[in-house]
């Protein structure tokens, strides 16, 4: 369009004003410096004789000034879509363009590698870059407290795995009534039902952790995909894992803890007794 005959336009003047600036800087004595004429109809039919490089400059400034108001035109569309797919012809050109920066100033024409058509979410090419940036900083803000958060559930499910610990505990003693009632109920509450729960608390979490990758506006169907296993394996690592053996051999270790220094020792030797918690894991998703 219009735009891009402007582009156009002032690349060639700007290749003229370089070439005139060369020239002009090597003239020697008594020889007069490059002129045209300004509003010559053909190039060389009336017009007012000017200085070449005054005359250049002048209308480079003028391009500009054009070019400018045709982008600002063009962003007010709400059509308007910042970010664009550029294909190549050899795998080559298209890294080397992905590597190289395009701008002065930075985020201002961010490049990265475009996936296939059909991975592409063409919805979210209307977030720019920095907003997709800061999505995902807020997301990623989130996703840690929920994490946290989520190991609360976590933790109190893993505890009732150690009942007996737990009835220790003062304000908890009613426990004992509960697992004094029969042997089959107290093995039913610490191996299966815990076990259970557990694992219907992380079923939630795909759904969630999905959600959150469509917040952060990701343009490939891929990467939202990466994101949200990234998100759930933190949440296994922390809660399955790490918050499971620490709430399921704690409780067994509060009576026996005097110091600081006393505290791998007693994991070390109850965290073993938690071996069972993850037998009936695995047992029961398979």
């Amino acid at each position: 369009g219009d735009l891009g005959k402007l582009l156009v336009t002032r690349d060639q003047t700007i290749r003229a004003l370089e070439h005139t600036l060369a020239v002009n800087a090597n003239l020697k004595p008594g020889k007069e410096r490059l002129t045209a004429k300004a509003g010559a109809t053909l190039g060389c039919i009336g017009g007012t004789v000017r200085d070449k490089e005054e005359y250049l400059r002048e209308t480079l400034e003028d391009l500009n000034t054009k070019i400018a108001a045709k982008q600002a035109a063009l962003k007010s569309d709400p059509q308007y879509m910042p970010t664009g797919v550029v294909s190549f012809a050899t795998m080559e050109v298209a890294m080397a363009a992905s590597q190289t920066a395009h701008a002065v100033q930075p985020l201002i024409m961010a490049t990265t590698l475009a996936g296939e058509p059909r991975d592409i979410l063409w919805d979210n090419f209307v977030h720019r870059f920095t907003h997709r940036s800061i999505r995902h900083i807020l997301v990623v803000a989130f996703t840690s407290l929920l994490v946290v958060l989520w190991a609360i559930p976590v933790t109190f499910v893993a505890s009732l795995t150690t009942l007996s610990a737990l009835s220790s505990i003062a304000g908890l003693g009613w426990i004992d009534s509960i697992v004094s009632l029969s042997p089959v109920l107290q093995g039913f509450l610490e191996g299966f039902l815990p076990t259970l729960a557990l694992i219907i608390f992380m079923a939630i979490l795909p759904m969630i952790c999905m959600a959150l990758s469509r917040a952060e506006c990701r343009v490939l169907h891929s990467d939202i995909q990466h994101a949200a296993v990234r998100k759930l394996y933190a949440f296994y690592v922390v809660n399955v894992f790490l918050v499971s053996i620490i709430a399921g051999s704690l409780f067994d270790s509060l009576s026996e803890f005097t110091s600081i220094g006393s505290v791998f020792t007693l994991l070390g030797q109850s965290i073993p007794k938690t071996g069972t918690f993850f037998t009936n894991y695995i047992m029961i998703l398979a």
